[in-house]
């Protein structure tokens, strides 16, 4: 009888943005097929610029009065992806010469040191110009779980000598997927197996807005900094933004500068309109590099008022923490963030029914509001199930989400990332890896479900991120023994490279002035 042809270890990728664009790229190198499925037109994940974002998504509010966003497409057949929240003043935390994959190809010199979104999107183009044939555009993933012995046989069956230990049943192979077209009337959904899942739909999508009391009452718009991009809009407006991390900072810059500018040259007997910046005393995770430090104080920015969070809402009146109220207030701009969001793992099925990627957030009280000290515990902030690399599915190391961490420098990661799961996967990694639970995501009882819904648990900053990297790296031994470099590119952060990233919130400052 003839030996059957072995067949290749056949990998979803879920996103053709930065992350998935590594996935290919390490995927191929260890020798799998990679199949990769993008949302949108073209690659570039977030850093694909929408120029006419449209209007704020519909605030709804259930009947314990937490906010939410209804993104219209998710889970769904025939309608486009929402807006990015690329906004048009948009300039990179990270100096290129960090940002830029390893290998190549390279940022040219003449963008800068913080470069626009738009050169961003150029140099992901570039580097996708081989991956392509790999990508299916215009395709959103609908549903992701272990195979069954019910699901009719993989198209290609596995091969006998995959191995993993975590095949599927007999004839398919360990993960089926859904997927649809995002083109306007389309409807067929299709469906196909996967040996491996590299998750890559980033976590800038599923808009946060935290718990405000009497929020619903607001008699002025509420708006998301996801819809953001640019100030005109606001020029008569008395705006209030909530959030002083990145966008948050940027949003109120741009306004007052855009309106110092339209003040001085159009009539001296109109004052503009204010703008107020709701601020904690101390930020939420401290940044410790990688990403600029969240604003405290904007005592030196002309035209910004400082003010504390908000406590409550009631119609036209914000009332802050410390006891003052606002009473003119026409729009409310959350630069809040966005939780982690994985719409695609069926919880109905495995293993996601058992071990879910997120906790949904609570209709019950149990969510805090801004005055409360805990505030920063929401379900979302954080992924559950992840091994101590943030990388591996614990339950099942056949699946990874890239760059789930926060402050990191997210090409670089996502290519290391991908280049160990990917020899996990393909079986030629030196040693066999352990995936043990992440000591940052358990609770006091020992269990995950026990542990804060806080982004702390989900923060690397330096030197961790650095220390990471290279503990990846030697994972794949491209790090030789003493740290020496054993795969040429691919060796340890150098020391000037540690001291950079730590340094980087006062580069920006001292390069673009903010």
């Amino acid at each position: 009888m003839p030996h059957a042809i072995p067949t290749k270890r056949r990998a979803l990728i879920i996103g053709a943005g930065a992350s998935g664009l590594a996935a290919i790229q390490q995927a191929l190198e260890a020798g799998l097929e990679p199949a990769c499925f993008e949302a949108r037109s073209s690659v570039g994940g977030i850093w694909q610029f929408d120029e006419k974002a449209g209007p704020c998504a519909e605030v709804s509010f259930d009947s314990e009065g937490s906010a939410r966003l209804s993104v219209p497409g998710e889970g769904q057949v025939g309608v486009p992806p929402a807006p990015n929240p690329v906004y048009n003043g948009l300039r990179t935390n990270t100096p290129t010469p960090l940002m830029q994959y390893r290998g190549g190809p390279t940022f040219p010199p003449s963008v800068g040191l913080f470069c626009r979104h738009d050169q961003v999107f150029e140099y992901l183009e570039e580097f996708s110009k081989p991956l392509l044939p790999y990508i299916r555009f215009n395709t959103r993933v609908l549903s992701l779980r272990h195979t069954l012995p019910s699901d009719p046989p993989a198209a290609i069956p596995p091969s006998e000598t995959l191995g993993l230990g975590r095949e599927g049943p007999p004839g398919r192979r360990r993960w089926i997927a859904s997927f649809g077209s995002t083109l306007e009337g389309a409807s067929e959904v299709d469906s196909d197996q996967f040996d491996v899942v590299f998750i890559a739909n980033g976590k800038y999508s599923e808009p946060y807005i935290p718990r405000i009391a009497g929020l619903s009452t607001f008699t002025g718009s509420l708006l998301h900094a996801k819809w953001y991009r640019s100030p005109e809009q606001f020029q008569h407006k008395n705006l209030l933004v909530v959030g002083s991390a990145a966008s948050g900072s940027d949003i109120v810059r741009e306004v007052v500068q855009h309106r110092t500018l339209q003040w001085e040259v159009g009539s001296a007997n109109s004052q503009p309109a204010k703008v107020y910046q709701s601020v904690r005393e101390r930020p939420p995770v401290e940044s410790k590099g990688c990403e600029p430090t969240p604003t405290s104080n904007r005592a030196d920015d002309a035209g910004i008022v400082t003010v504390a969070p908000i406590a409550s809402v009631s119609e036209g009146t914000v009332t802050l923490i410390d006891g003052r109220s606002l009473h003119d207030i026409d729009i409310i701009m959350f630069a809040t963030g966005y939780l982690y969001h994985y719409p695609f793992a069926d919880t109905a099925h495995e293993p996601f029914k058992s071990f879910s990627l997120t906790r949904p957030r609570s209709n019950t009280s149990e969510e805090k509001t801004p005055a409360d000290p805990a505030a920063d515990e929401v379900p979302g902030t954080r992924v559950h199930n992840l091994d101590d690399r943030l990388l591996f599915y614990v339950p099942d190391p056949t699946l990874v989400i890239l760059t789930a961490p926060y402050l990191v420098i997210p090409f670089p990661l996502a290519q290391i990332q991908a280049r160990l799961a990917a020899r996990h996967f393909a079986d030629i990694l030196p040693a066999p890896l352990s995936f043990k639970p992440n000591p940052a995501l358990r609770g006091a009882d020992g269990t995950e479900n026990g542990a804060p819904e806080t982004r702390m648990a989900v923060s690397w900053g330096e030197p961790f991120h650095s220390d990471m990297r290279d503990r990846m790296l030697r994972e794949t031994g491209d790090i030789g023994e003493g740290g020496s470099p054993a795969g040429g590119i691919w060796g340890p952060t150098p020391q000037s490279e540690r001291d950079l990233v730590t340094s980087l919130p006062q580069l920006r400052k001292l390069v673009l002035g903010y």
